[in-house]
């Protein structure tokens, strides 16, 4: 996909059909939401598949899609997973043009269905879904386990069926690393979720903060010293959550809020409220007072640094626009 999604869903509204949405699968056996899948998953332990096709695919891949797609065979053959698909291949769910002489009744069929494509685009970006069409393997919890990648050449279920079943042992692989998260006094858990923390791309970190957003609170003293890592690492994913929505403010006030725990070092104060002074500068409209303010800031809590010899070099840039 060419277009990160949810951006695409911000400049377009979505033009839709007005039928009703009552069923969590579709009579192929796949979810459309998100968190009723990732619901069922959790009660049964089953693994999650999540398969994105759009209006960008190749050409190439439009048969296999269909396969994939329309075929109960797929999905009853993957009895240890829970399916869920974002179709995004209709061009009408870009256009602009709304709907101006709809009935109430059509009008709440049409939001409902805006609020579904809504939260599929959140979910898309939120897994870094940049190309379609995509499948990847997630644990019960969400977290990436590895994107499946298919040739789209072959004709049969089984074909795709059988690359899905080559990834399982990655799957339980993850899934051992997730249970020690828990187990062993609090110094074990956080080297646990530290492991499991590291053993993950950079992209998909993001996706376990529940789980070391409790690293804080498990080491109140700091005793692994890895607590200031963490702090940064939850700021940064809550920021992340707020810039997709364009909230800029939300952004810089969680760099902001990070900073002023005392288990920061100097370094660590300054680092978030550089983070801080990123976000105000890339804003849609860039408040020049308080990114002086906050370079200001940042640059005080520790002078001698070479981060702070380039942050004084941005400081005297922004004073002489200003």
């Amino acid at each position: 996909m060419k277009k990160n999604l949810l951006k695409l869903f911000s400049i377009f509204t979505v033009l839709l059909a007005f039928s009703s949405c009552s069923k969590k699968t579709d009579e192929f056996g796949w979810y459309y939401n998100f968190e009723d899948a990732q619901k069922v998953a959790q009660s049964k332990n089953k693994g999650i598949l999540l398969f994105v096709n759009s209006i960008y695919d190749s050409p190439e891949s439009y048969n296999a899609v269909k396969l994939i797609t329309e075929s109960k065979e797929f999905v009853s053959k993957l009895s240890d997973f829970v399916c869920v698909h974002f179709d995004f291949s209709d061009p009408n769910i870009f256009q602009a043009n709304i709907p101006t002489d709809l009935t109430d009744d059509e009008q709440k069929a049409f939001e409902k269905k805006r609020a579904k494509y809504e939260k599929q685009f959140f979910t898309a970006d939120k897994y870094v879904i940049k190309n379609t069409p995509t499948l990847l393997m997630l644990t019960k919890e969400g977290y990436f386990v590895s994107s499946i990648n298919f040739d789209y050449l072959s004709n049969s279920v089984d074909g795709y069926v059988s690359k899905i079943i080559l990834e399982k042992d990655s799957l339980q692989e993850l899934n051992q690393k997730v249970a020690l998260t828990s187990k062993g006094s609090n110094l074990d858990k956080v080297k646990a979720i530290d492991e499991l923390f590291e053993s993950q791309d950079e992209l998909y970190r993001p996706l376990l903060i529940d789980l070391y957003k409790k690293i804080p609170s498990l080491d109140k003293e700091n005793s692994s010293g890895l607590v200031p890592k963490y702090i940064r690492e939850i700021a940064n994913a809550e920021a992340f959550e707020s810039l997709i929505k364009f909230d800029f403010e939300s952004a810089v006030n969680t760099y902001i809020k990070a900073a002023d725990d005392k288990r920061n070092t100097p370094e660590d104060r300054q680092y978030l409220y550089t983070l801080a002074v990123n976000v105000e500068s890339n804003s849609f409209n860039p408040n020049i007072e308080k990114i002086i303010s906050l370079l200001n800031q940042a640059i005080e809590f520790a002078p001698e640094t070479e981060d702070a010899k380039n942050l004084n070099l941005y400081l005297t840039e922004i004073q002489k626009q200003q």
